[in-house]
């Protein structure tokens, strides 16, 4: 099978379900090597998509507009949107999206004008459209439900992953190294 999934959304101020993303187009292949990704990539990914081997671009495709994305339908055979918005609608594809959550339902007060409307206008449409959705929590499922009357048979939650650790950091000044520190723990075992 092979999946095209629209990257449009995916910016650097994209927070945690930009590393969702990253972490899902570093890992697909590892886990999912029977299901290739045709990645539709556009100018404001570049920085990002910089970060990921080469294998994982393998199937990239380079568009200026979503709209463009509707000339390769032969090329994928389900069209993902892991960002929210269900883009270029519909499709004549069966579609899945990933929503997080409605915040700007609880909390307009949080967003701009312009912001709000547009996911006001752009989430109830994808949610209503696509044919499965992937969010994160049951909170989040019970709500696209009772908010916005979504069936929950086409909603799947799935919990994030845990990001790797990166490696910790000694502080300026600070005067302990590994075997300092390894000096001093055995100093406190043998005592």
């Amino acid at each position: 099978m092979k999946i095209g999934i629209n990257l449009w959304l995916l910016v650097e101020e994209g927070g945690g379900v930009c590393n969702y993303v990253l972490t899902l187009l570093r890992h697909w292949n590892q886990y999912f090597p029977g299901d290739a990704l045709v990645i539709f990539s556009f100018p404001q990914n570049e920085t990002l998509l910089s970060t990921l081997p080469s294998s994982c671009r393998k199937d990239e495709i380079r568009l200026r507009a979503q709209e463009e994305i509707n000339d390769y339908l032969d090329r994928f055979d389900i069209y993902f949107c892991p960002i929210g918005s269900l883009y270029p609608r519909p499709l004549p594809k069966p579609s899945v999206i990933t929503l997080v959550d409605i915040q700007e339902r609880f909390y307009p007060e949080f967003f701009k004008q312009e912001d709000l409307e547009s996911r006001l206008h752009h989430y109830d449409i994808s949610l209503k459209i696509a044919d499965r959705i992937i969010t994160i929590s049951e909170f989040s499922k019970k709500t696209f439900v009772r908010i916005l009357g979504i069936s929950k048979r086409k909603i799947d939650r799935i919990y994030l992953c845990a990001d790797e650790m990166p490696e910790a950091l000694q502080p300026k000044g600070w005067p302990l190294t590994k075997k300092t520190m390894e000096e001093s723990l055995s100093d406190f075992t043998t005592n």
